[in-house]
Parts: C-alpha cells; sequence; structure tokens
C-alpha cells in the first residue's frame, strides 16, 4: 500500500509540474529546467507505455481475460494479461498489483532504450548549444533594443 501511496503522490506531483510547464513555459525567469525535468516523458513512456496525459485520462482496462488454447490438440483455456499497452492512473487505483507487475516488466524491457534516449539527448543538446551559440548571440543583439526582455538560447 505504501508503494501506492508513493507512485500516486509521484504521479500528482508531476501532472502539477506538467500542467504548470503547459500554462508558463518551460522555464521560470533565472531558472533553466534541469536534465531530470526534460526527460520526465521519456521515463513516463517508457514505464507506462503513455504520455503524461493519456496516463491521466486513461481508462481502466487492465485485467485477465480467458483466451484459447489449441497448443494441447484440444481446446482448452487460459489467462492472459489484456490492456498492458498503456498503463493509467485508473488501472493503478483499480488493479494495483498487475499494474505494478506491467509498470516493472516495462521498465526491465524498456531500460536500455531510456538510456540511449538520455545519453543522446545530452549529447545533442550539448552539441546544439555550441552550433547555435553565434547565431544566438547575433539575435540577443538585436532584440534587446527593442526593450522586449527577451533572450533566447
Amino acid at each position: 500500500m505504501g508503494r501506492l501511496l508513493e507512485l500516486t503522490a509521484s504521479i500528482c506531483k508531476f501532472i502539477t509540474e506538467f500542467s504548470n510547464t503547459l500554462r508558463h513555459g518551460t522555464q521560470k525567469e533565472g531558472k533553466k529546467a534541469t536534465f531530470k525535468e526534460i526527460l520526465q516523458p521519456v521515463r513516463l513512456r517508457g514505464t507506462l507505455g503513455s504520455g503524461p496525459v493519456e496516463a491521466v485520462t486513461g481508462a481502466y482496462d487492465i485485467g485477465m481475460s480467458r483466451t484459447a488454447d489449441v497448443g494441447l490438440g484440444r481446446g482448452s483455456q487460459m489467462l492472459a494479461l489484456t490492456g498492458t499497452d498503456q498503463i493509467s492512473l485508473a488501472d493503478i487505483m483499480n488493479a494495483p498489483s498487475l499494474s505494478f507487475d506491467q509498470i516493472t516488466q516495462n521498465a526491465r524491457s524498456n531500460a536500455v532504450p531510456m538510456a540511449l534516449a538520455a545519453v543522446t539527448f545530452n549529447v545533442g543538446a550539448s552539441v546544439f548549444k555550441k552550433i547555435m551559440r553565434k547565431p544566438f548571440t547575433q539575435a540577443n543583439k538585436l532584440i534587446k533594443p527593442l526593450g522586449l526582455n527577451v533572450r533566447i538560447g
């Protein structure tokens, strides 16, 4: 139960931060977005299989269903997990054990792609910043006399 409350609290915190980001932009005055904040959607998609909006608004569809198994030559049925492509907050609240098992499995299977996304994003951002430093400086010199209090880069 403690894991459920902890996960619910972290999801609620993320939703609040995400909605503030949509309303006010990613940067507050004098504060740059951190690497952890930028990669939050990558981690969310890798574990829940959906983005932040879908994680909150998604329907409750995780469960076990009977499927036909003809592997033994006769019509038998077995239970299969369904609704695991996207784990939503409703899934976590209604079936926490199935949801946490699927989140764990998703995290294990997507660990390498998430790590690659983090590394390539960081390297790409550094290269982009170095390449665009001169154009950003020139644009800022043109914008400064206008008094718009806007800075690019």
